[in-house]
């Protein structure tokens, strides 16, 4: 009889959980250039992720969730086979919003609309 009292009184708290959002940021990675860039990593507080390659005009979308505070940082292989690195912001556990890098043959640039 009391477990199935206890059963009750959590059956609501398990059905609508309310409060509960997970923090993420999504990052969109855009190649601008005029040929596709390889080995783009993305490293973040906590994880990575990898697009082996991306095509001209094409972009790719991923979610992350950082762990710690640490900068985030871009890497990949532009068209003629050196390797190019950019920094990132600074992310911090629990922010939340989006994170735009353009890519092209010289460069990453990267926008943000990041939240606490």
């Amino acid at each position: 009889m009391r477990q199935l009292a206890l059963l009750f009184c959590l059956l609501p708290a398990c059905l609508f959980p309310a409060g509960c959002k997970s923090r993420v940021i999504n990052v969109t990675i855009v190649n601008q250039g005029s040929a596709p860039v390889r080995n783009v990593e993305v490293g973040y507080p906590g994880g990575s992720y990898g697009i082996s390659q991306l095509a001209a005009g094409k972009s790719h979308q991923y979610r992350i969730k950082p762990m710690a505070e640490a900068f985030m940082e871009i890497h990949y292989v532009d068209p003629s086979g050196s390797t190019r690195s950019q920094k990132g912001p600074r992310l911090h556990q629990d922010q939340e919003g989006s994170i735009t890098v353009l890519i092209n043959e010289k460069q990453a640039s990267i926008t943000q609309t990041l939240t606490h």
